[in-house]
């Protein structure tokens, strides 16, 4: 079974370590310079983010295959928010058959993405949407 934990985890993790500037951590604080990598919701520091959640899953009952989608939802100053969105999007989109953290993603494509306006810092926020797709273990 591919659990909802491992798919955020992996991601975040997998996030931080291929999009430059990316910072995943658990545990350690973020420094204010940080594009932190957080799960399900955005800190209030640093300004610039991006929170990893879940919010479709689709287990085939005859095929071998589980479809996830993944929201990503970024947040900076400025043209951060779009800026650190584009940076996943050329790492991440189409990007196939590797390992984000204990899962093993077959595909992964961006199906939508839009801004959402500045929340009450005035900072600028966008919404990505991914489709992952990993075979049952």
């Amino acid at each position: 079974m591919i659990r909802a934990s491992q798919v955020r985890r992996g991601l975040a993790e997998w996030i931080g370590a291929n999009v430059p500037g990316a910072v995943w951590s658990e545990s350690a604080p973020y420094s204010p310079d940080d594009r932190a990598v957080t799960l399900r919701d955005l800190p209030s520091q640093p300004a610039t983010a991006v929170a990893v959640e879940l919010y479709h899953r689709d287990d085939d009952l005859v095929l071998p295959d589980v479809e996830v989608r993944v929201q990503l939802m970024f947040r900076g100053p400025g043209d951060a928010a779009d800026d650190f969105g584009d940076d996943v999007f050329e790492a991440l989109h189409g990007r196939t058959m590797f390992q984000a953290g204990a899962v093993k993603v077959q595909r992964a494509a961006r199906v939508s993405s839009a801004p959402l306006g500045p929340d009450g810092n005035a900072r600028e926020r966008r919404s990505d949407n991914y489709e992952l797709v990993f075979m049952r273990p």
